[in-house]
């Protein structure tokens, strides 16, 4: 357990000059840079670059001047030069920076003229430097289109950890996009700067500027001797091809993909449960009552139990009108009372993305038909009424209930996100899962049949577990 009671929120990123020796990093500036970043993004080899990027290399200099113009305006993106040529050579971008978690992502763009050399490690090493030595960043991400082998080999070389693989994570010019990410974290930092600041000195080159040592070689010798590794995820995320991920890209016909609906904010009935959105009126009491008697249930979630029945008010009020996340009050119906809350969050609908948090479910149904059902009624509402692709769950690494329960219902593991954010003054690391599309009718059925009343004896006990009715539908459909 990290001890992060003294945490303060970083700061914003403000770009300084960082000088390297064979690059220096400048934040961009549309006057200084647009000739040298035209040249770059206009250059043969763009469209190969661009290939797994959001967007298409530019057709004219008027169409990237307007992009510089736009970018300029975020400040936060530095140029690449090289320091030799005065040539820009590249860019890095930051994005998502949050800084009461202190995690920020980098976006990269290494032209031919930089990629694979010394210049790429030093670019990268200065990045590093700036986010954890002077801004006290706890983590640094990194994530890429799972098709681009660069990319991953460029972040793994360059010692970041491999944490995630998630499927069907967004809609990028027509296809459906497997992403992959990584990251760097604090406490690993100093070990991947002693090895970049060893590998970059001039007696590690030859004559031919060929490198006598490999970075990973002289990272690992630097680990054995301080006696700290850095760690792989645990349990290891899974692994797709970029042959794999291609063939799931072209799966999809999204030649009309539109962007999906916001989902509705409307009653859901079940046979156990009934889901209705939160409302102050009819559920504010009953939900306070249930935070003050099973507080315990707040531990994973960002809210604290709260001191009295004003101060839950104020949550009220904020989940209530709340879009993102969408509330909704969980009734159950043997009893009609208030069992509970779980939410939409994180909604995109340009990229067919949802996911279920702010999860509560009161010992009135936690691990019960009522709970199981709640979920289904959630997925079904964002697979079969809105067309959803992806539905994600992800959960504190120390909250066994709730990883258990997504591998229950049909969510599978994708990896873990290491310090993640700072919650209730503590380091919380999450697991990722999702249910996703092409899997939705196998699930939907599986609900459906473990939720039937003949699924159950006189006891209410469960006749099959629902994994095995999961896994004897995919048995006949394999069959079939």
């Amino acid at each position: 357990m990290i001890d992060l009671i003294d945490w303060t929120p970083r700061l914003y990123p403000s770009l300084t000059i960082l000088e390297g020796r064979f690059v220096r990093l400048e934040p961009l500036n549309k006057t200084k840079h647009a000739e040298g970043v035209c040249q770059m993004c206009l250059s043969e080899d763009a469209h190969e670059r661009f290939r797994y990027f959001g967007s298409y290399p530019p057709k004219s200099e008027e169409e990237e001047l307007a992009w510089l113009k736009k970018a300029e305006k975020k400040k936060l993106i530095y140029v690449i030069i090289d320091k030799i040529r005065e040539d820009v050579v590249g860019t890095i971008e930051f994005y998502n920076p949050v800084l009461e978690n202190g995690t920020i992502e980098i976006f990269v763009y290494f032209s031919k003229m930089i990629a694979k050399k010394s210049g790429a490690t030093e670019a990268l090493y200065l990045i590093g430097s700036f986010i954890f030595d002077e801004l006290k960043y706890r983590r640094l991400e990194w994530c890429t289109d799972n098709r681009n082998e660069a990319s991953k080999n460029a972040a793994t070389r360059f010692g970041f950890v491999y944490e995630t693989l998630h499927p069907q994570n967004r809609i990028n010019k027509k296809e459906i996009i497997d992403i992959a990410c990584f990251s760097i974290i604090d406490k690993d930092w100093s070990i991947i700067k002693k090895s970049c600041e060893k590998w970059l000195e001039n007696q590690n080159f030859d004559e031919n500027g060929n490198q006598k040592e490999r970075l990973s070689e002289i990272r690992r010798k630097i680990e054995i001797s301080s006696n700290f590794f850095i760690q792989a995820i645990d349990p290891p995320p899974p692994v797709l091809s970029s042959q794999e991920s291609d063939i799931n890209a072209k799966a999809f016909d999204l030649v009309n993909w539109t962007d999906r609906n916001l989902p509705s904010h409307t009653i859901m009935e079940g046979k156990y449960v009934r889901l209705e959105p939160l409302s102050i009126e009819k559920h504010g009491d009953a939900l306070f009552e249930i935070v003050s008697q099973e507080k315990q249930r707040l531990d994973y979630l960002p809210e604290c139990p709260p001191k009295d029945r004003d101060q839950f008010q104020q949550w009220l009020i904020m989940a209530e009108s709340s879009q993102d996340p969408l509330y909704f009050t969980i009734i159950d119906k043997a009893t009609g009372k208030v069992a509970g809350r779980q939410a939409l969050s994180r909604i995109r609908p340009n990229h067919g993305v949802i996911e279920m948090g702010h999860v509560l479910w009161s010992s009135l149904i936690a691990r019960k038909p009522a709970a199981t059902e709640a979920c289904y009624l959630l997925a079904k509402h964002v697979f079969d009424n809105f067309s959803y692709h992806r539905f994600e769950w992800k959960c504190d690494t120390r909250n066994q209930a709730s990883k258990n329960s997504a591998l229950r219902f049909g969510f599978e593991y994708e990896g873990s996100f290491r310090q993640f954010r700072v919650r209730k003054g503590q380091n919380s690391s999450v697991f990722w899962f999702a249910m996703l599309s092409k899997n939705w009718p196998v699930i939907k059925q599986a609900f459906e049949e473990w939720l039937a009343l003949e699924n159950f004896d006189e006891n209410g006990q469960q006749k099959r577990k629902l994994a095995d009715v999961r896994k004897e539908i995919q048995s006949k459909n394999l069959k079939n």
